[in-house]
């Protein structure tokens, strides 16, 4: 398991009824934008191996799909 700190010193901050808000809405927008980055990265990787597929083809055959 991998910790976070949310916010600046979050380790050492409890969470309480006053701060829950704060702490569910930081949690969410951590997890949405790790979330994209991960989607993000595995688009990337997607196209590079099927423009480099697409790439070897033509240098083969001399033609595109």
């Amino acid at each position: 398991m991998t910790e976070r700190e949310l916010k600046p010193n979050g380790r050492n901050i409890a969470v309480t009824e006053k701060n829950k808000k704060d702490y569910i809405e930081r949690m969410v927008k951590w997890r949405v934008e790790r979330g994209v980055a991960e989607q993000t990265a595995s688009l990337v990787r997607g196209f590079h191996e099927v423009s480099m597929f697409h790439s070897v083809h033509f240098v083969m055959f001399g033609k595109h799909f």
